[in-house]
Order: structure tokens, then sequence, then C-alpha cells
């Protein structure tokens, strides 16, 4: 399983305590951003752990490189001292370090090319999971209107049943359904779309606070006058 397959399996296991709970499709889209948090933490510590990979790796290659230089530094002097033996036994361990360097080369060449796509995953995950808090927090403005809340099992349920049939390519599909259900029920509820009654409620909050600001700047009235 690669780890973004994971993000499947992370999804179908909380779609059972969705479908068993009366939970609030709030709490359910939470959940389900949690699933992605969690995918990109994972993918974020498996780049980590191919660093300190990597950096073994080019160390192992240039301790390597350094012995073949030594023992073809021995060859040498003991050619120059007509030593064939020494000179041909050096020869071989500067052969079998060189070997050594050149495998821990290809195989670091291997882990810097799972890194570079393990960083687009990480990008493409981040650019996801952004995407994702976006519209979730859209959506939760709409749910927390007064007249939506008395659906929030029905929402729940939408939520839950969406999140049965996704993967982590297309978990865009839970917020288009319950974009489309919020849409059937703002309908229902009289409510224009994009819950008018949530700017209205900001509205009428500003409104209180700022005639709450201008009564304590108002100028109190002296006795006597």
């Amino acid at each position: 399983m690669t780890l973004l397959d994971r993000l499947s399996s992370l999804v179908q296991q909380t779609t059972d305590d969705l479908l068993k709970r009366n939970d609030d499709p709030e709490a359910a889209l939470d959940r389900l951003l949690a699933n992605l948090t969690t995918t990109l933490a994972t993918l974020r510590d498996r780049r980590l752990e191919l660093e300190g990979t990597c950096a073994s790796l080019r160390r192992r290659a240039d301790r390597a490189f350094a012995k073949a230089a030594v023992w073809r530094g021995e060859a040498e002097e003991a050619g120059r001292e007509k030593d064939e033996t020494t000179a041909r036994s050096a020869l071989q361990h500067a052969k079998d370090e060189t070997a050594k360097q050149q495998a821990f080369e290809k195989e670091l060449s291997e882990y810097e090319t799972t890194a570079v796509k393990l960083d687009e995953q990480i990008a493409a995950m981040q650019k996801r999971t952004q995407s994702a808090k976006n519209r979730r927090d859209l959506l939760v403005a709409r749910l927390r209107t007064a007249k939506i809340r008395k659906h929030n099992e029905e929402l729940c349920g939408a939520v839950a049943a969406c999140a049965a049939r996704s993967s982590e390519s297309d978990l865009d599909l839970a917020f288009d359904e319950l974009e489309h259900k919020l849409a059937t029920i703002e309908a229902l509820e009289g409510l224009e779309l994009g819950a008018t009654e949530v700017a209205d409620e900001v509205v009428e909050d500003e409104l209180a606070a700022l005639r709450k600001k201008v009564a304590a700047k108002r100028p109190r009235a002296r006795k006597g006058k």
C-alpha cells in the first residue's frame, strides 16, 4: 500500500463511525479533513526518513572513495618498491572500495529520485488540504444557520455516505454532495443560496457592536444641567 493509498483506508475507517453516530456534519467534515492532515504528516515523516537515508549513503560513498584512494596510493608505493604482491593486493582492495562507492551512489540516486517524487506528492497534498479547508469553512458558515441545524442528522448521513465511496483522488465528492444537499434544504427552508441568514446575523452583530461603541463614546450629561 502506498502512502497516498492510506488516505482511502483512513476515510473508510471513519465512515462506520460517522454512520453510527448521531453527529453534526461540521464534526464529520472535520474528521475527513483530519484524515488529509494525517496523510500529509505521514508523507512529511517519510520525507525526513528519506533525507536521513540519503545523507547516510552519501557518507558511505565518500568513505569508500577515500579508502579506494588510500589503497591506490599503497599500490603505487609498492610498485615503486618492486613489490608486485603488495601492489596487486592493494589494487584489488581499491577496486573493491570503488565498487562499494558505485553501489552506494546508485542506491543514493534511486532514493533521491524517490525524494523528488515525494516532494511533488507533498506539494499536491498541501494544496489539496488547503483547498479542502477553504471549502469546509464555506460549508460550515452555511451549516451554522438556525434553519439548517435541524437537518444535521440528514446532512451528516450525506457526508458519511459519500465518504464511503471516496478515495484520496476524489475526496471532493463529499463536499460536492454536501453542497448539493445544502442547496436543496436551503431552497426548502426559503433561504437564498449562500446562507443569507448567516450574512444577516453578521450584519446584526456588527450593528449591535457599533451601537455599543457609539454609546460608550457619547458624553454623559452633567448633573444639574
